[in-house]
């Protein structure tokens, strides 16, 4: 990721009270180690393609920050891919949440 990415995303963080993770494996350190900043949330879902793949990335994000690691993996990550999380009415709600 660039630089400059990376710095509007730490900039950008602090302000953040929802997260959605599509697709999002976790396994690049560099990004991940940015959610240390995040102490909480009010709402955060992770459609990763089903629960074994965003449990896999949820326990790589809790490790880098403690305020995911309050949530109960089956209830933030989805059994589902993308599309199926916008046609369930799930992205819908995540964003009224938010």
């Amino acid at each position: 990721m660039p630089r400059p990415h990376l710095s509007a995303m730490d900039e950008r963080l602090r302000d953040c009270s929802g997260f959605l993770f599509i697709g999002f494996s976790c396994l690049d350190s560099h990004v991940v180690k940015r959610f240390a900043a995040v102490d909480r949330f009010s709402r955060f879902d992770m459609v990763n393609g089903g629960h074994a793949a965003g449990r896999s990335a949820y326990g790589r994000l809790c490790a880098a920050s403690r305020a995911f690691s309050n949530c109960i993996p089956e209830d933030v990550t989805s059994d589902c891919g993308f599309l199926e999380f916008v046609r369930g009415g799930h992205l819908r709600d995540f964003l009224r949440v938010i």
